[in-house]
């Protein structure tokens, strides 16, 4: 009950604005007012699934209880279904694409263990780091999960490309060719997260 009252605690207005007025620190502010209230910093069994359904739970239960004046569509099908982008957010004639990517901590160069006191210095440790830092982190572990890529940044610029593919799909649907459509990419990196407009 109480996750539920914080995703409650979205201010509908505020997602409205972002939908139509999209800016990396809009994007930023309002996905980390959800995932901050999750300690997955340490969770490597928290999936990018995982990552995306909290943040479409909450963004519909705002939407459910606030009046609906915004629409959510996750795993939203492109080209007849052989694509699938990760989120859609709508307003009137505006629409908000976000591509999800969660890079778990043991793929990351630190390794927490699960003393308590080890656990929250390896918090404070990738809280702390700039967005920079971030991007240049080596991804070490699990080449299975994340491919070929060495850096953080390999891994955002990755999922940027297959933003503005499902930008310019999503284009050509008939459904929202009238829209003013802006892609974005979520990646978080452990915990913390990085936000980029795809463009």
């Amino acid at each position: 009950m109480e996750n539920l009252q914080s995703f409650l605690q979205l201010n509908e207005g505020d997602i409205i604005n972002m939908i139509k007025n999209p800016s990396v620190e809009r994007v930023k502010n309002l996905i980390w007012s959800i995932v901050g209230k999750q300690q997955t910093l340490h969770d490597n069994s928290f999936s990018e699934a995982g990552l995306q359904g909290e943040i479409e739970s909450a963004l519909r239960a705002c939407a459910n209880f606030t009046g609906g004046r915004f629409i959510v569509y996750a795993e939203r099908d492109l080209l007849g279904g052989r694509k699938r982008c990760d989120m859609v957010l709508i307003y009137e004639k505006f629409a908000l694409l976000v591509e999800f990517k969660r890079i778990r901590p043991n793929a990351l160069d630190t390794q927490p263990t699960s003393h308590p006191m080890e656990l929250r210095a390896f918090c404070e440790l990738w809280s702390a780091k700039s967005d920079e830092d971030l991007r240049s982190s080596p991804i070490v572990g699990n080449k299975h999960l994340y491919s070929q890529h060495s850096q953080v940044i390999q891994l955002e610029d990755d999922a940027t490309k297959q933003a503005l593919v499902y930008k310019q799909l999503l284009k050509e649907d008939p459904q929202f060719n009238s829209h003013q459509i802006r892609a974005f990419t979520v990646v978080q990196v452990g915990w913390p997260i990085l936000v980029k407009e795809a463009k």
